[in-house]
């Protein structure tokens, strides 16, 4: 700042902080967005941010007042997912099609110079004043023209290369943004952005419209657009630049989206990750969300536990995250998200253990059931649930080959331990067999055995005696259905977990961390 401030003149800027505003604006500040209100909004703010500052004199030439920046140029409308995104995009298709390659080599560099520089004196026209506004106009006029000149040329080269719509129809649905060419200085000659942030739409791939495809040179093919977006961010990024996304929380583990959390644990990251219960990252958004600042740096990652937090709590909670270097499950690379010493330690412990749920898979017996949506609890029955009508269950038998792998199947799913190693793991939301399969208990000896169906089946009584019946409407229909608490056979749950710590080899103070682990969620204020 001190730099720039030094080399120009203070007197034609009456006031000091709105210039200072207005070169970061010009000079630093992007955005683009396909929806033309996101990109008005956002214009209007960095307007609002201006005026605050000015304090008007009477007594000075303009009373003190100097033109609002054009910022039409650095926040654009467009789709960020179509449209080329750097020279080595363009050249790919250049490449592809021998007629036009000589003359598109030729002149597309050539254009884009033209647009940089254009834009580049636009600017500063802009920062030293413009008293002359038929000065400043013109240089607006060329600037478009060159720019309009320049995004004509690749939409139907990116047109012929990618659609086989009539070109004026694909242009409107695709509504199709370069950023080779609209911040050409930035990602060419700069080699891209030193920040980029964003929050990117969280559409399922197969809800959204033709306007919304990836880059046309994508090779992943992701459930939810939101991925291609992040992919997009380190493209566009610096080779020393930073990102930062708020995303949903598969990233972490959704096996679809490997390709992307890949490249985030290759560097430099922070990751945290934000239940919807019982406080919500933004009010009244029903999703589950991970935070992540990456760099473009080879590095070691690091990771939050998943939060769970009241709402009067929100003023501290990010002054209160706590990271851990990331562990990642063996054999599918999912990052466990510990988030302290302690529960690395319990990781370590646990996943080196040798037995498996999958190692009771059977078809003999259906005394051990689970419900596909815990919240603080894995709510794993030894019995079979009252269920009045199939379309109100979401339980599910654990198929075993005796009654003795049914009792052990369920103390294994009711233990804090288990709930413990289903947070590391998965989305947090849903429960099913890969959650289950990728547990690992220590072995037991018989005398273990015997105890554990006691306290299986002392659960299963507590269960029954406090579940209430409950009534739902799906559409006019009123459903009846059994819930069964879990919370209320606490006392024998941590039995289990203490039985479980002793085999696994837990300190002392390891099983009163699981024992307590998110109590004052799991049980209330």
């Amino acid at each position: 700042i001190k730099k720039e401030l030094d080399s120009i003149n203070i007197d034609q800027h009456p006031n000091l902080e709105y210039f200072i505003y207005k070169s970061i604006i010009l000079n630093n500040l992007y955005g683009v967005d396909i929806m033309p209100e996101a990109v008005e909004i956002a214009k209007l703010r960095l307007f609002l941010k201006l005026v605050a500052c000015v304090d008007p004199d009477p007594h000075h030439l303009n009373y003190g007042l100097e033109p609002l920046p054009d910022i039409d140029f650095n926040i654009r409308c467009g789709n960020t997912l179509v449209g080329y995104a750097n020279w080595d995009e363009i050249m790919m298709d250049i490449e592809s099609d021998a007629i036009t390659a000589a003359e598109n080599k030729e002149e597309l560099p050539i254009l884009c110079d033209k647009v940089a520089m254009a834009y580049e004196s636009y600017k500063q026209i802009q920062l030293l004043g413009y008293d002359d506004f038929a000065n400043f106009s013109q240089a607006r006029a060329l600037l478009h023209g060159q720019l309009q000149e320049l995004t004509d040329r690749l939409d139907r080269m990116l047109h012929q290369h990618s659609s086989s719509m009539p070109f004026d129809k694909w242009k409107e649905s695709h509504q199709p943004f370069h950023w080779v060419a609209e911040f050409y200085e930035i990602i060419h000659s700069r080699k891209g952005f030193d920040v980029i942030i964003g929050n990117p739409p969280y559409v399922l791939r197969r809800k959204y419209s033709a306007s919304l495809l990836p880059m046309k040179h994508s090779t992943q093919h992701y459930d939810n657009i939101y991925a291609y977006f992040v992919d997009s961010s380190f493209i566009l990024m610096h080779q020393f630049g930073k990102n930062g996304m708020i995303v949903p929380i598969s990233l972490l583990a959704g096996a679809g989206y490997q390709s992307t959390l890949k490249k985030l644990l290759l560097n430099v990251s922070w990751i945290s990750s934000f239940s919807n219960r019982p406080g919500k990252l933004f009010k009244g958004v029903e999703q589950r969300l991970t935070v992540f600042f990456s760099s473009n740096i080879a590095g070691t990652s690091y990771i939050t536990r998943h939060m769970h937090w009241y709402e009067s709590a929100r003023d501290d909670l990010f002054a209160l995250l706590e990271y851990s270097v990331i562990k990642v499950l063996p054999r599918n690379n999912i990052p466990l998200k510990t988030g302290n010493k302690l529960a690395c330690n319990i990781t370590d412990k646990m996943y080196i253990s040798k037995g498996s749920l999958s190692d009771f898979r059977g078809v003999s017996s259906d005394e051990c059931w689970y419900h596909d949506g815990p919240t603080y609890w894995i709510r794993a029955l030894p019995f079979k649930p009252i269920i009045t009508s199939e379309r109100s269950s979401h339980y599910h038998p654990f198929l075993t080959n005796s009654s003795i792998e049914s009792s052990i199947a369920a103390s294994l799913l009711l233990s804090t331990c288990f709930y413990f190693h289903y947070k590391l793991i998965s989305n947090c939301r849903d429960f099913g067999e890969k959650e289950i399969y990728a547990f690992k208990y220590p072995r037991f000896s018989s005398e273990q055995i015997d105890i554990l169906s006691k306290l299986v089946e002392d659960a299963g009584t507590i269960l029954v005696s406090t579940a209430k019946l409950c009534t739902r409407d799906y559409n006019g229909v009123i459903t009846e259905y059994y819930e069964y608490y879990p919370a209320e056979a606490k006392r024998i749950i941590d039995q289990i977990d203490m039985m479980l710590a002793n085999n696994y080899g837990f300190t002392v103070e390891e099983l009163d961390y699981l024992i307590h682990y998110d109590i004052k969620y799991r049980l209330g204020k």
